[in-house]
């Protein structure tokens, strides 16, 4: 599947998520590369990734070649310490691709463990198991 992929750029139809419907009127959270936005999408409750993309085709040729490398792997991956991938789309947000994942109520880990107020020792204590434990697994 990476060698298609890598000689053809293209990602396998199964990928591609029909039936996405956005839930929230305006993005919820953002960062350097991407807007959040809580969506819908066969009665769950998703996160819907929305990457920028910038004008010069290079950059978008680039970002398209890292998006296809991330997402054919996190496919790939299946742990209850890590998120699952459910899919890609490009409908909902074109011109944009879109990764879909699961709604995350608590928002990422960073803000998780800021609103818990934990002091940087007691979030290595807790992570610490939990990672050896997803490396031996």
């Amino acid at each position: 599947m990476r060698h298609l992929n890598r000689t053809h750029g293209v990602l396998p139809p199964s990928m591609y998520l029909q039936g996405l419907i956005c839930e929230s009127k305006t993005a919820v959270a953002g960062g350097g590369f991407a807007d959040i936005w809580i969506g819908r999408w066969q009665d769950k409750r998703v996160c819907i990734k929305v990457l920028r993309f910038f004008q010069c085709d290079s950059d978008r040729e680039k970002l398209l070649k890292d998006l296809s490398k991330e997402v054919l792997l996190w496919r790939q991956l299946k742990h209850p310490n890590i998120l699952p991938f459910f899919g890609i789309n490009t409908e909902l947000f074109t011109p944009s691709y879109c990764i879909i994942s699961p709604w995350m109520s608590n928002g990422d880990l960073m803000s998780y463990s800021r609103r818990l107020k934990l002091d940087i020792h007691t979030k290595m204590l807790y992570a610490s198991p939990h990672c050896v434990a997803g490396m031996i697994d």
